[in-house]
């Protein structure tokens, strides 16, 4: 079984990374990086690629990218603060600390 690594960006990728990227078959605001030989799939997710993904309810691995590049320590500074992927996830992360 070979694994897929993901990339969670807060903010943008170097030039030189971003014209090695393609798009993704399986979910337009996921790109690849090419994996030789160690990985099934190298996904990467960046603000720029899913910020047309930003329709609630978001899927949650966007849900996820937008949660890690907003950076904010509680829901009131988030615009999709009432999406419910976003609410479950801020609650399992307060539960955690």
């Amino acid at each position: 079984m070979e694994p897929i690594g993901l990339t969670l960006c807060v903010r943008s990728i170097r030039a030189e990374l971003m014209q090695d990227l393609r798009d993704c078959e399986n979910a337009q605001f996921l790109k690849q990086l090419p994996c030789d030989y160690w990985a099934k799939q190298d996904l990467i997710m960046t603000p720029s690629t899913i910020e047309n993904h930003l329709n609630e309810p978001l899927h949650p691995l966007v849900a996820l990218e937008y949660m890690y590049a907003e950076q904010q320590c509680s829901l009131l500074g988030l615009e999709h603060r009432d999406d419910p992927t976003v609410k479950t996830t801020v609650f399992h992360c307060q539960e955690c600390t």
